[in-house]
């Protein structure tokens, strides 16, 4: 599964990204790749 996000040049952006699975999972992993100019915050939850 991927959420690809365009960056603007000084620009901020929000987004809300929501994916429901059917079963629960134990583990998970999360990549994000950038430039190194682009600031990220990010917030998962279960």
């Amino acid at each position: 599964m991927s959420f690809p996000l365009k960056c603007v040049d000084h620009e901020v952006s929000s987004t809300l990204n929501e994916l429901t699975i059917k079963t629960a999972r134990e583990e998970g992993s999360l990549r994000i790749t950038t430039s190194s100019n682009v600031r990220w915050a990010l917030t998962v939850e279960q």
